[in-house]
């Protein structure tokens, strides 16, 4: 008999709150302002390369990035950008080329589904000075947001205009 009392009450007070708690809706406000494009598919990140592997003629790192997909690879854009040895903050595309008195050092990279390969090699064929810590800037443009910025001529190898056109957050 209790158990039916107590089943009651619940009911009874469930049924309250579900008829009271309706309302008709009121009318629909004003229109707001249209919102800024988003870059939800375009990111950036921003990597220290500290520890670098040889194959006794080029330094190179591999770097496990899960932003690249086949979807990426394909209909979309990975931009890589060095930062400058004489400037922080200051982003230089790369491939990037460092002259020498006799030659020239190359910093390039490799894009592969889910990895980005960094590789640093001299035109002499010989084994560069080891490489020190190096920051890389890696922007993953999907490729809806690159066809909008092929329409609209910004210059994809140059970092602040990405940075600009897609809002992405430093």
């Amino acid at each position: 008999m209790r158990t039916l009392n107590l089943f009651s009450v619940v009911m009874l007070l469930a049924g309250l709150v579900f008829f009271t708690s309706c309302k008709k809706e009121g009318p629909m406000g004003p229109q707001g302002p249209a919102g800024k494009d988003g870059n939800a598919n375009v990111t950036s990140i921003t990597y220290t390369i500290s520890s670098w592997d040889t194959d006794n003629t080029i330094w190179y790192k591999d770097i496990i990035d899960s932003r690249i997909t086949n979807s990426i690879l394909e209909n979309g854009d990975v931009r890589v950008f060095l930062e400058s040895p004489a400037q922080s903050n200051v982003w230089l595309n790369m491939p990037f080329i460092s002259p020498h008195n006799n030659y020239f050092t190359t910093y390039n990279y490799n894009v592969g589904l889910n990895v980005i390969r960094v590789v640093i090699y001299d035109s002499d064929g010989l084994l560069p000075a080891q490489p020190s810590s190096m920051r890389i800037k890696v922007v993953v443009i999907d490729g809806v947001s690159l066809a909008k910025a092929k329409k609209a001529n910004i210059i994809l190898n140059n970092y602040e205009s990405l940075k600009n056109f897609f809002d992405i957050k430093d």
